[in-house]
């Protein structure tokens, strides 16, 4: 799946897998790629993989073409015209939702919150000029429906595959084929070149834990920073909606769309996520569980001893 192959522009499937929002628009300020190539672009991978091809199911709804030409065409007008949000880290940049988030109906499928506006216009998506491509696969009811090891299946969109490893029908509920979840296909879109960078939620791992699978970077923000109105409740005291990406930058960039305005002046004195970013390992402290006291269950998860074994030896040097 990571061959190279022109995809009817000059991006290639590798640059679907691998560029992020900041080398995207590096594209398009110097005029080798238009908002119009890239959406198209990402159209076609999830045509090509996602109920064909991989068949990855990691997508739900795909928003209507025309409506999102409409909009590619005006966010390249405002970039050559100097817009001043066309100078925004998400200007002309598609993002996948999971469909446990409300959006506006003109996107053909919207998950209906208690809020007359949803969380993508709190959160200004529209104003920065991001694009909502596609809605995303999850473990259907945000995994409250009952116990399954089926993580990533519902209903509507069927069984969500990694982009990476096929599932072992014989696996554990996290085993290592799983893709885990809920946010699966948020997770395995962003892996896949769908888009360069998904919204998720959480209440104990279903961010984390399926961008981990797909090795993206992904954080779940502190709770009460994210207004979660509009959003699929599971509970007020462990619910948050968070990024993945392919890139710390453009994880700050998402999640300071995210948190509200009150919890950044109070926890950033009114930075911004971007401006704090270090560039440097220098310092980094690293924690880690110890495996030989933090360990799932044999029945969740099958353990690979060499791993543990190489923890604890580093551990203990």
């Amino acid at each position: 799946m990571a061959r190279e192959g022109v995809m009817g522009t000059n991006l290639t499937t590798r640059d679907l897998l691998t560029l992020d929002a900041v080398a995207i628009r590096d594209r398009y300020q110097e005029g080798s790629l238009t908002c119009v190539d890239l959406v198209t672009c990402c159209l076609q991978q999830i045509e090509k993989h996602d109920r064909q091809g991989a068949n990855l199911r990691a997508v739900i709804s795909v928003a209507p073409h025309d409506v999102l030409f409409q909009r590619a065409r005006q966010l390249d007008k405002e970039r050559v015209a100097g817009h001043k949000r066309a100078k925004n880290t998400l200007h002309g940049i598609p993002i996948l939702v999971k469909d446990a988030i409300a959006t506006d109906a003109e996107l053909g499928r919207a998950v209906q919150g208690r809020e007359t506006r949803n969380l993508a216009d709190r959160i200004q998506l529209h104003e920065l000029g991001a694009i909502i491509i596609a809605k995303t696969n999850l473990n259907e009811f945000c995994g409250v429906k009952g116990f399954s090891k089926a993580n990533g299946w519902s209903a509507l969109g069927g069984q969500t595959q990694s982009a990476y490893v096929p599932i072992d029908p014989e696996d554990t509920d996290m085993g290592h084929t799983s893709p885990c979840g809920s946010s699966t296909g948020s997770a395995v879109g962003v892996s896949a070149g769908y888009a360069p960078i998904a919204l998720g939620t959480e209440s104990i791992g279903s961010i984390f834990s399926p961008a981990t699978r797909a090795a993206l970077y992904a954080l779940k923000p502190t709770i009460g920073s994210v207004d979660m109105s509009g959003v699929w409740p599971v509970s007020k005291v462990f619910d948050a909606v968070g990024g993945m990406t392919k890139s710390v930058s453009d994880l700050a960039a998402i999640t300071g769309c995210l948190i509200t305005q009150g919890h950044l002046e109070s926890s950033l004195n009114s930075k911004k996520f971007k401006d704090v970013l270090s560039k440097d390992f220098a310092g980094l402290k690293v924690g880690f569980l110890d495996p030989e006291v933090w360990v799932y269950p044999p029945e969740v998860v099958s353990p690979i001893e060499s791993v543990a074994t190489q923890i604890v030896s580093a551990r203990k040097k």
